[in-house]
């Protein structure tokens, strides 16, 4: 009867701290989307600010690798 009780005890215990390093898991990776998602976004306007720079500096039918070559 100790035997079952000590190892209840036990099961709950490695439960409890599986729970608990599951739960630090989860929350680090949300952590990390939430931080993956902020570069994304400040990338995006780099890029975006880049273009407007780009057009303004250049006319908008002028850019590069719109025209092609002819020939072969």
């Amino acid at each position: 009867m100790k035997g079952r009780k000590y190892l209840k005890k036990a099961v709950d215990v490695a439960l409890g701290a599986g729970t608990v390093l599951i739960g630090a898991f989860y929350i680090s990776k949300i952590r990390e989307k939430g931080q993956i998602s902020e570069r994304l976004e400040r990338m995006e306007n780099i890029l975006e600010k880049l273009m407007e720079e780009r057009h303004a500096t250049k006319g908008v039918g002028e850019e590069e690798g719109t025209k092609r070559k002819k020939g072969g």
